[in-house]
């Protein structure tokens, strides 16, 4: 059984291991989705990207919602010295 899936152009699309259903991709490809599967305590991931291809945002949905599961926009500044993009 594999854990991966690609689709034509070879972006993986699926990571069973990752608990993850879905990854799907602009046409400039990046990645603009990542869905979780049932029941993953994980959170799903949307990211948005501006003009010229540098990610902007990053949004993290918390699969349990609740008080916790509120959505996070982090908004990455480009060239701030204070920008941290080590975790995106």
């Amino acid at each position: 059984m594999h854990n991966y899936s690609y689709d034509k152009t070879g972006n993986l699309v699926a990571d069973k291991s990752e608990e993850i259903e879905k990854i799907s991709w602009t046409m400039q490809g990046k990645v603009r989705e990542i869905r979780r599967t049932a029941g993953s305590d994980k959170p799903n991931l949307k990211f948005a990207y501006d003009g010229i291809g540098n990610r902007v945002s990053k949004t993290v949905v918390n699969p349990t919602g609740g008080s916790d599961g509120k959505t996070k926009e982090i908004l990455i500044l480009i060239g701030s010295p204070t920008s941290d993009n080590s975790k995106f």
